[in-house]
C-alpha cells in the first residue's frame, strides 16, 4: 500500500498549478476574503517540490511549510495592492482637519402615508409632515467625506467643524 507521502508525490504539478490559479482567482473574483490567496500562494512551494521531483517526504512537507509561508506573505502582499486607508492611519492624517458638516435630511414619508387617512375623517387632524437627520458627514477642505460619529441634534446644515478624532471610519467632530 502506497504511503501518503508517495501519493503526494504522484500529483501532476499542472494540475496544482491551475487548483492554486483557480483558488486566487476565486477568491479576488468572487469571495473576496484574502484566505484563499494565502492557500493559493502557499502552494507554490508544494509545486516547485513536485517539478523538482523531490524525495517523497519532502514534497509531503512542503505542503504545511507552504501554507504558512503564504500565510505570512498574504497581508503584506495585500497591503501593497489594495489603497484602502486603515482607521488608524486616518487619525494620524486627518486629525485636527476642518471641513463643513453636510447633514441629510429626510422627510418621514412613512409616518406620512401612514396618517393620510386621518385627513379624510372629520373632527381628526393629521400630524404636521416630520423632517428627521438621517445622516451626517463633514466634508475636509481636502475633499475627504467622513460619517460623523455620535448624536446630531446639534449639529447644524454648513456648520464648520474640526475632527477630533476618529471611531473606526467615523469622525468625531467639535463645531467651531
Amino acid at each position: 500500500m502506497n504511503s501518503l507521502s508517495e501519493i503526494v508525490s504522484n500529483f501532476n504539478p499542472w494540475f496544482l498549478t491551475g487548483f492554486a490559479i483557480s483558488l486566487i482567482i476565486a477568491d479576488i473574483f468572487l469571495f473576496s476574503t484574502t484566505v484563499l490567496i494565502g492557500i493559493g500562494l502557499g502552494l507554490a512551494f508544494p509545486i516547485i517540490s513536485n517539478i523538482l521531483d523531490l524525495h517523497p517526504q519532502l514534497q509531503l512537507w512542503s505542503y504545511p511549510f507552504g501554507l504558512l509561508i503564504g500565510f505570512l506573505i498574504q497581508p503584506a502582499l495585500m497591503k501593497k495592492l489594495t489603497t484602502e486607508t486603515h482607521p488608524y492611519e486616518l487619525e494620524k492624517q486627518f486629525l485636527g482637519a476642518r471641513g463643513i458638516v453636510v447633514l441629510t435630511i429626510s422627510e418621514n414619508n412613512s409616518e406620512t402615508h401612514f396618517y393620510e387617512y386621518k385627513s379624510e375623517i372629520s373632527n381628526e387632524t393629521a400630524p404636521t409632515k416630520n423632517f428627521a437627520v438621517v445622516g451626517a458627514k463633514i466634508k475636509l477642505k481636502s475633499g475627504e467625506t467622513f460619517p460623523i460619529e455620535g448624536p446630531t441634534e446639534n449639529l447644524k446644515n454648513d456648520a464648520e467643524a474640526i475632527v477630533k478624532g476618529f471611531n473606526g471610519n467615523a469622525a468625531i467632530v467639535e463645531l467651531l
